[in-house]
């Protein structure tokens, strides 16, 4: 499996937050499965969000320069 979180998605409509992919099923990217598989989705947020954590990782910051854009689901 391949999870991809854009912290800073752009226009809802046109840039989805996350991407998820099955890479043994599709190893060239080709079907974003973030809305048809959410478990996995939420499994592979939550194990991304840990090793950060464990990893004491700096976070990209919002716009007012102060709140850490931490990984989640909408």
């Amino acid at each position: 499996w391949k999870l991809v979180y854009h912290y800073r998605p752009g226009k809802k409509d046109t840039w989805p937050a996350t991407e998820l992919f099955d890479l043994d099923d599709d190893p060239y990217e080709a079907t974003n499965l973030s809305v048809t598989r959410p478990g996995k989705l939420r499994e592979m947020i939550g194990a991304m969000a840990a090793s950060l954590l464990n990893a004491g990782a700096q976070y990209p910051l919002a716009d007012d320069r102060q709140t850490p854009l931490k990984p989640h689901l909408n």
